[in-house]
């Protein structure tokens, strides 16, 4: 059996932990509250921080609306209200990411492989 690549098993963690996130609702959007049906998966802090990707706190689920317009949009407005919301009710969670952020992890096969056994495994627990 040919060994997975990092690209491959980066998109599969990718998966899981979106899986995982938009698992945890009813499909109400976090932020807004309402059902658009399409529930998104959204990082805290970037993904682009390997440390912080695949941290199960790192992730809201919400709307499309949300995710589009408040979270990626052109507006700096919403962009401030939607860090202003997360500070605000979610300060726990983004301290604890900000104490995080900091740590730097080697993106290694060996990352990606055990990244994502530990989200299996989680996934599989929450069903």
């Amino acid at each position: 059996m040919r060994k997975a690549s990092k690209k491959t098993l980066k998109k599969k963690c990718d998966k899981i932990w979106s899986q995982i996130i938009r698992s945890r609702v009813d499909s109400a959007c976090e932020w807004c509250g309402r059902d658009y049906g399409k529930m998104d998966a959204h990082h805290f802090r970037g993904k682009p921080n390997a440390t912080l990707r695949y941290e199960l706190k790192n992730g809201v689920c919400i709307c499309f609306k949300c995710h589009r317009i408040k979270c990626h949009g052109d507006d700096p407005d919403l962009n401030q209200e939607y860090l202003n919301w997360i500070k605000t009710y979610k300060a726990d969670i983004w301290d604890y990411l900000s104490g995080l952020k900091r740590k730097t992890v080697k993106l290694t096969i060996q990352f990606y492989q055990d990244t994502l056994r530990r989200l299996l495994e989680e996934k599989t627990s929450r069903t």
